[in-house]
């Protein structure tokens, strides 16, 4: 029949690199869906367990460092030894108001050390790490009001930097 006869000649129509390509587009659809499921398993929940949403000005009240703390870094030899970070923190204003919040460099970092602003990578050499702190610590001064986040609600009583 002419149906049989026009289906055989579509299906020989297309060449080994068309066919390829075909392959290729279908491939790049099915791992962009795949992408796209995972970011939105992995990355959304996250933002959406955020409760510091709203972006307002911070004004310094005070930045020091108020000890000591361990921490522990991985050797070469898949062995940990202890190291040292200053910790430091970092108490604002938002918006000139009359309330004292801690303020936190990540979300994470209340987490890791709720006594501290800021948790550096802990590292072999106390002394580099202690220099880092001194720098934000400057930084902060240096600067007295820049953007952060707070929770809206005030359930929190502290805001973030990032």
């Amino acid at each position: 029949t002419v149906e049989e006869i026009m289906v055989k000649k579509l299906v020989s129509a297309l060449k080994p690199g068309e066919i390829r390509a075909l392959y290729l587009g279908s491939g790049m659809i099915i791992s962009s869906v795949i992408t796209y499921f995972l970011m939105g398993v992995t990355i959304l929940p996250l933002y959406m367990k955020s409760v510091w949403t709203q972006e307002e000005t911070c004004r310094l009240v005070q930045a020091s460092v108020t000890g000591v703390v361990e921490c522990f870094y991985s050797t070469a030899a898949s062995s940990y030894k202890t190291s040292q970070y200053p910790c430091l923190l970092v108490t604002v204003n938002v918006n000139h108001s009359a309330e004292i919040l801690t303020l936190y460099h990540m979300e994470e970092t209340q987490d890791l050390n709720p006594k501290c602003s800021y948790v550096p990578k802990c590292l072999e050499n106390a002394t580099e790490t202690k220099i880092e702190v001194e720098k934000i610590t400057v930084n902060f001064r240096r600067a007295q009001t820049f953007p952060c986040h707070y929770d809206p609600k005030g359930e929190q009583k502290s805001v973030i930097y990032r």
